[in-house]
């Protein structure tokens, strides 16, 4: 919409007669206008539910037209140039090369950090070639001969290589800080931290679990081509779980699942894979060791632990809102803070609520890069989105919370833990 766009947008009725001289007559007046236009479309009744199954989450997002499903087959088709290039002197599959990263590149322009593996892998084998040189202006040229019609056509639309959607990714970012905590909440489990019991990549897919170590262990014995499938597929996973929106809330619900997805079949084909290869050897001890780490991933989750002797100031600010103070007793890691029986004030979006967070009284954290917020069945959670050792922590909400207690919400501090052994729900007992 108008967002994406950054234009202010007006819709009006299709006229009853003359259908073809009447837009044809607006966009002949696009010629003579300046800082507007009028485009012609075709809008369809708007569909309330959503057409496509939520069984099989997965699979799924191969049938829903995201770019996910030319990324998949564009990634494979390049693994599979680069594999055949040492029985290939001539220029042409360099220049195929290019121009399928380039593609990649056009469709997602982050996943230009995953290629960086297949870049590696290029330049180690035409490296050895006597016209190396060669080999790379030809890539250069495939992929700039994909680039500049894109490029085009961006600055025709867009007037500038940057969407608005694009901006609107970039201002919310990408952070590596805790990343382990958040990689452990999308795959393992979220139930404890987000009260997201059925959200866990993992425990949707156990194969997908199992295969990994085995995906691993394939990769270190095939060489460069097992390494660039898997560490590619793994790299994108990474990449995708750094960005401060991809969180277990929306992973599944919204189907931000289906950046990575391509990913997943990949994984799995290499786990069986190395397991067949190890069987085949005999090497038991590395199988008994990759059974080891399988079993370890389907069961590693993450738990929550009060902080002992915090201490909460609470005050009304001047524009009615409420804010509080955590003084935690020493200086500590702090992962997130609960509000026992409170909910978000009425009318606001608990997982977008406009709220105030500062560090010792001045550094501020930004939404989605900073912090977040959920509401669970029993209290409103502030969850910080980065690493944070702080002594103090406040909080302000722009309106008072609903509190069902007369005394108030009680305040906690929480830290995450790793532990074995799948939680049954939010078992913080802050209270």
């Amino acid at each position: 919409g108008q967002r994406t766009l950054r234009y202010e947008t007006y819709v009006m009725p299709a006229p009853e007669e003359n259908h073809a001289s009447f837009y044809e007559h607006l966009l002949r007046r696009n010629l003579k206008l300046y800082g507007g236009a009028f485009a012609v479309a075709v809008f369809l009744p708007l569909r309330t539910k959503i057409p496509y199954t939520t069984e099989r989450p997965f699979l799924v997002q191969f049938v829903i037209p995201w770019n996910t499903i030319p990324i998949a087959p564009l990634y494979l088709a390049l693994f599979l140039t680069i594999r055949k290039l040492d029985t290939s002197p001539g220029l042409t599959r360099d220049i195929l090369i290019g121009a399928i990263a380039a593609s990649i590149i056009c469709l997602r322009i982050t996943d230009a950090f995953p290629l960086v593996f297949a870049a590696a892998a290029y330049l180690f084998i035409r490296f050895r070639s006597a016209r190396f040189w060669k080999h790379i202006v030809s890539a250069g040229i495939g992929g700039l001969g994909v680039l500049m019609p894109f490029v085009w056509l961006m600055l025709a639309i867009h007037g500038g290589v940057q969407p608005g959607y694009m901006q609107i990714s970039a201002d919310i970012g990408l952070s590596v800080s805790d990343l382990h905590e958040r990689a452990m909440q999308i795959l393992f489990d979220a139930s404890a931290t987000h009260g997201e019991p059925k959200s866990a990549l993992f425990d949707l897919n156990p194969l997908l679990a199992l295969s990994v170590p085995f995906a691993v262990i394939w990769a270190f014995r095939s060489g460069i081509n097992g390494g660039l499938l898997v560490l590619t597929a793994i790299a994108s996973i990474v990449l995708y779980l750094a960005y401060n929106d991809f969180w277990p809330y929306n992973v599944i619900r919204f189907y931000l699942v289906h950046y990575i997805v391509w990913a997943f079949p990949v994984l799995i084909a290499a786990g069986l894979a190395g397991f067949v290869a190890l069987a085949r050897d005999g090497a038991w001890r590395a199988a008994l060791g990759g059974a080891a780490v399988s079993f370890a991933l389907v069961n590693l989750d993450l738990g929550l632990r009060p902080i002992e002797g915090t201490r909460t100031t609470i005050e009304v600010t001047s524009e009615g809102g409420s804010g509080y103070t955590i003084a935690l007793p020493a200086r500590s890691e702090i992962d997130a803070i609960d509000f026992l029986s409170a909910s978000a004030p009425e009318g606001q979006d608990p997982t977008l609520l406009p709220v105030k967070v500062f560090m010792d009284g001045g550094r501020e954290l930004k939404m989605f890069s900073g912090y977040r917020t959920i509401q669970l069945p029993d209290r409103l959670r502030v969850l910080f989105n980065t690493h944070i050792v702080a002594d103090e922590v406040t909080i302000r909400f722009d309106q008072p919370l609903r509190v069902a207690s007369p005394n108030g919400p009680v305040i906690s501090a929480i830290v995450f833990t790793p532990h074995f052994g799948k939680a049954s729900g939010d078992k913080s007992e802050s209270d």
